[in-house]
């Protein structure tokens, strides 16, 4: 009998530890910020968070979720015809076709706010969601552009970023002194 509650133990453990959300689906766009006041007030969405405390557009419904193992996931979330956008939402709801993603996030993704459209999305580390839930207060985050910086750069963007940083990193003279150039001849030759 010990054996049998230590192996159901064990099973617990892995199963919320592993709990995570993926899929790849026809996405559609739900209005949040359309709700009705009453019901932003007093219905939260199926995780129990008050909508007050969430940034209403980095929030998802997804399809058959298991609310006890995978509320309040980050999702990175990719159009699948433009692979490099992307956005990192919360997982607060219950309900759609795949998703049901914030029309904010679905306009910055798909660049339009109405058709259904396909998407992939994974779990990524809650750090890519921070701001989106702001437990306890009314959350002053709002928009796609709200809260983790992380949560709206393209992968074009993020390496430009990184250049630029790297950069701006190092006094204008050192870049100066490490450029190499070739001269007529072939030959390297080292700038002052």
């Amino acid at each position: 009998m010990l054996l049998y509650f230590v192996v159901v133990i064990i099973y617990v453990i892995a199963t919320v530890t592993t709990s995570s959300l993926q899929g790849s689906h026809i996405i559609t766009p739900q209005d949040y910020y359309g709700l009705p006041a009453a019901a932003l007030a007093n219905s939260p969405p199926a995780c129990g968070m008050p909508y007050n405390q969430l940034n209403l557009a980095r929030i998802t419904a997804v399809q058959n979720m298991n609310t006890g193992s995978t509320c309040n996931l980050c999702l990175k979330i990719v159009n699948s015809m433009e692979t490099t956008k992307f956005i990192y939402v919360l997982a607060v709801d219950l309900g759609g076709n795949g998703l049901d993603l914030s029309v904010p996030a679905f306009e910055y993704l798909f660049d339009q706010g109405s058709d259904p459209s396909p998407a992939s999305w994974s779990t990524v580390n809650y750090s890519f969601c921070i701001g989106v839930y702001t437990p306890g207060k009314v959350n002053p985050n709002q928009g796609v552009h709200a809260g983790s910086i992380k949560s709206i750069k393209t992968t074009k963007q993020t390496a430009k970023a990184k250049f630029i940083k790297k950069k701006e990193a190092y006094p204008k003279s050192t870049i100066e002194r490490t450029h190499t150039s070739k001269n007529k001849t072939g030959s390297v030759k080292r700038g002052k």
